[in-house]
């Protein structure tokens, strides 16, 4: 067995972490995770990975989190699962950032898709259901707040 974590960032000051945080503060589901703006993967070597609009791609990085800008779920997988996750994730590194699915699916809720672009939610909740470890909702309508939701109710709470 091994773990992953879902990494959800609460601080962030960028123009589309606000926007989101905005929009999720107007969906039902958000409540008290409406704060998060940003979603990593933390694979067990300490690598964060996601896609980053600071970044403008697709990455993997050494980040040294501040727990009071962080929070964590942490799920229990299978070695197999692990594998596929890392997979998906090492054959979408360096694909840009998805600028336009951000604005057009997360504010304007339109489903217009590129296969080589992702924000972050959308890869992180994509990486997740490689590994049937989330249900398969259309991961370019997963903001932060709903990710954080539906990985609650399925594995841990958040610590």
């Amino acid at each position: 067995m091994k773990i992953i974590k879902v990494a959800l960032y609460k601080k962030s000051k960028t123009l589309f972490g606000r926007l989101i945080r905005l929009k999720q503060n107007l969906q039902w589901y958000a409540g008290r995770y409406s704060q998060y703006s940003h979603t990593e993967l933390v694979f067990e070597d300490g690598l964060f990975f996601s896609s980053s609009e600071t970044d403008w791609w697709v990455r993997f990085k050494k980040i040294k989190p501040k727990k009071r800008n962080w929070d964590f779920i942490e799920i229990e997988i299978t070695n197999s699962q692990y594998d596929k996750i890392l997979k998906f994730c090492k054959s979408q590194e360096n694909n840009n950032y998805n600028f336009t699915g951000i604005v057009l699916a997360q504010i304007c809720n339109l489903n217009i898709k590129k296969d080589t672009e992702w924000f972050c939610s959308e890869i992180t909740s994509r990486a997740l259901q490689e590994a049937n470890l989330l249900c398969p909702y259309s991961s370019l309508f997963i903001n932060p707040a709903r990710l954080a939701k539906l990985l609650e109710e399925s594995w841990k709470k958040i610590k």
